[in-house]
């Protein structure tokens, strides 16, 4: 069997959109990436039309565009692979999970799953002095002995 080659200017364009797409996403988003490289696509080829330089033809924008959206569909298969391996529903032998839904396990009886939520403790203050009805003399001998009882 005998399998089909891509014309050189076909395949140029298929690697530039792969380029442009695999740049653009490096900063942004996969959509506002597809975004850029169906710009890149498309533009190229306005500008060919426009300069009349080169050979115009829409099927350069398309196979410039064909890389990023193969991505894409790659990108959204592997996380929705990833993210039905990562189902675990609890439950115990009355509730029946894994008869719908195969990929979800379910908990024996014994085993109890219980969720807590952590605890803080609020550090402990001093309680502050009225300095209110303090002189301005024995404020500067409060800062003094402050001073003093942090260089020791």
């Amino acid at each position: 069997m005998k399998l089909p080659l891509i014309p050189l200017d076909k395949a140029n364009h298929f690697i530039y959109g792969f380029v442009i797409y695999v740049l653009a996403n490096l900063f942004l988003n996969q959509y506002y990436s597809l975004g850029i490289t169906i710009a890149f696509g498309v533009s190229r080829d306005v500008m060919q039309k426009i300069t009349k330089k080169g050979n115009s033809e829409i099927m350069d924008a398309v196979w410039t565009i064909i890389p990023a959206i193969i991505l894409i569909l790659a990108m959204l298969l592997s996380q929705q692979s990833k993210a039905q391996e990562s189902i675990v529903v609890g439950g115990n032998s009355i509730e029946t999970f894994g008869e719908v839904f195969p990929i979800m396990q379910t908990i024996a009886e014994e085993e109890e799953v219980t969720l807590s939520i952590p605890r803080f403790e609020m550090p402990i203050e001093k309680p502050k002095q009225d300095v209110k009805n303090k002189s301005i003399f024995e404020k500067i001998l409060d800062f003094i002995r402050k001073l003093i009882n942090k260089n020791k």
